[in-house]
């Protein structure tokens, strides 16, 4: 059951769209190769690099990377694929090509398990992660179409099709189905309340800047980066350091699910992850 954040007497909170259908998410599509969040909702202006966590010597820092859903939670689906899989081998080559990079890595999963959304940023202020990297991939419903990488940071939602991303992305399995949809509904716009009050928090600039880091580093891969938005995620709420919600492509596309399912893009991928944590970290 979905641990509910809001009690009775939270004040009133802001109305949000009703909650996806739990087979589909992701935002409509929009021209290719950009960083669009609006300016009124972003945090004006960036961290100085004298305020960045440092990572200790040589470079070295602790990463923790969450490969989204897990054991009864699929994830998304489309074209053979399952998204929690392909989370998954992500999230190991990433780990891999970190540690060779020097740095210490912490993975919430390294299985096919179910986590809480609220385990997986425990264990990384648990450990003092410097950075929060969460890898998923996207889909949309039938008759859409998309192509491409987004980051999000958690923040008031760039759009209404990023806010349908993170209530689908806030949901917690249930045995009743709708009991999800409304636990996800009432802490997605718990959410909201608590960002109109923290829009300039320091936080969410430097998650910001950290995605700016890892877009860039996603072009130098060939990759094709769509955009960097943000939404209200529940998994990257309680994050005490950077973090970011990666949606790698979408699964129900048919040229992204062939590259998602390949060796080739899944290395550039990881390694487009790594070195942006890299660049970041030791600028």
């Amino acid at each position: 059951m979905a641990e509910d954040l809001a009690s009775p007497g939270d004040p009133a909170l802001p109305e949000t769209p009703a909650a996806p259908d739990p087979a589909k998410k992701g935002p409509a599509p929009s021209s290719g190769g950009s960083i669009l969040p609006s300016p009124e909702r972003v945090l004006a202006g960036k961290a100085p690099l004298s305020e960045r966590r440092s990572p200790g010597p040589k470079g070295k820092g602790l990463v923790v990377v969450d490969a989204g859903h897990g054991g009864k939670d699929p994830g998304a689906q489309g074209n053979g694929l399952r998204e929690k899989e392909l989370n998954l081998k992500v999230a190991l080559n990433l780990a891999e090509r970190l540690k060779k990079k020097g740095f210490t890595v912490r993975l919430t999963r390294g299985n096919d398990v179910y986590l809480k959304l609220k385990e997986r940023t425990d264990l990384a202020n648990t450990a003092d992660a410097d950075l929060f990297i969460s890898v998923h991939t996207n889909a949309l419903p039938k008759g859409r179409h998309a192509r491409g990488v987004e980051i999000y940071i958690m923040a008031l939602p760039t759009d209404k099709d990023a806010m349908d991303l993170a209530l689908f992305e806030n949901r917690e399995l249930a045995e009743d189905a709708s009991a999800s949809h409304a636990a996800a509904d009432k802490r997605t716009q718990l959410l909201l309340k608590i960002l109109g009050d923290m829009q300039q928090n320091a936080k969410i600039s430097h998650s910001m800047e950290f995605a700016e880091v890892l877009f860039s580093s996603g072009k130098k891969q060939g990759l094709n980066m769509r955009r960097i938005a943000q939404a209200p995620f529940f998994v990257l709420r309680g994050a005490g350091m950077p973090a970011v919600l990666v949606e790698m492509g979408y699964i129900t596309e048919g040229s992204d699910a062939k590259l998602l399912a390949s060796q080739g893009f899944q290395d550039r991928m990881a390694e487009a992850l790594a070195q942006g944590a890299a660049d970041y970290l030791n600028p």
